[in-house]
């Protein structure tokens, strides 16, 4: 991907890419929490090497679709407690 924080389309940068993006998303064995696991672990790994301080920032961000009632779709909603334990399990 050339650009991780765009829209997948542009992320990918070709239709091919996209459609293979899109298709790997769909599959029923991926879920976000296999997706974040590796950035978790490297995540954790910076954090240690950090030490003795590490600041966590919280972002307390809520995108709210429901005055667009034909909006569907739009994937299982992420939970920041969940990233979070995931951070200070061993």
């Amino acid at each position: 991907m050339r650009n991780p924080e765009s829209a997948i389309k542009a992320a990918c940068g070709s239709s091919v890419a996209s459609k293979a993006a899109y298709r790997f998303l769909r599959h029923e064995k991926v879920n976000p929490t296999t997706i974040l696991s590796a950035h978790v672990e490297n995540t954790k790994t910076r954090a240690k090497a950090a030490l003795p301080r590490v600041l966590v920032i919280q972002d307390t961000t809520d995108l709210i679709y429901t005055q667009f009632p034909a909006t569907q779709g739009l994937g299982q909603r992420l939970k920041a407690q969940e990233v979070l334990r995931a951070l200070y399990e061993e």
